[in-house]
């Protein structure tokens, strides 16, 4: 969400969350961060997941940043069981689709949806996010304003949330 903001100086970034109970036989949380940012060619999107790697230098320059954040989401959502796709298209924003396993027993059951579009399967059947209302949440993130977008959502959806800055806290 950080970077969607940053590359997004004018229109919107938007983040919609699904819960999808049959995608090859399995349920996954599906995050996805849009953006009408400044967009990225295809050849900038195979560097992208390289460490200390950005769109082209003048990113660095204009935007700061180490290069570092998209790699480890990328090896944690990896060592989750998960996957991250990326589209995009210069001038015209990007698109970051998060895809992780849930494991049954530990998801609310499926509620109503919280804050976030119905995904249309191919069999027209609509899939609703697993509601966290009353669910405790523990948000390990350092970045202050992370820490307020994703704690306001979750406490509107009705969830406890406490919030540490790292992941040893």
């Amino acid at each position: 969400m950080s970077n969607a903001i940053k590359f997004t100086e004018e229109g919107e970034v938007r983040v919609v969350i699904r819960y999808l109970s049959d995608v090859d036989g399995k349920r996954m949380l599906q995050i996805e961060v849009a953006d009408t940012g400044i967009g990225m060619t295809p050849e900038q999107i195979l560097r992208l997941f390289q460490p200390f790697t950005q769109a082209d230098a003048s990113t660095t320059r204009r935007f700061g940043g180490t290069g570092l954040g998209l790699t480890i989401t990328k090896r944690l959502v990896e060592m989750l069981g998960g996957t991250v796709e990326v589209e995009s298209e210069p001038e015209r924003g990007s698109v970051f689709r998060v895809m992780l396993p849930v494991i049954p027993g530990e998801v609310a059951p499926k509620t109503d949806q919280i804050g976030a579009t119905p995904s249309k399967k191919e069999n027209n059947s609509i899939d609703q996010a697993a509601s966290p209302a009353g669910a405790r949440v523990l948000l390990a993130e350092d970045g202050p304003d992370n820490q307020r977008i994703v704690t306001f959502f979750l406490q509107k959806a009705g969830a406890e949330v406490t919030v540490v800055e790292n992941g040893q806290l």
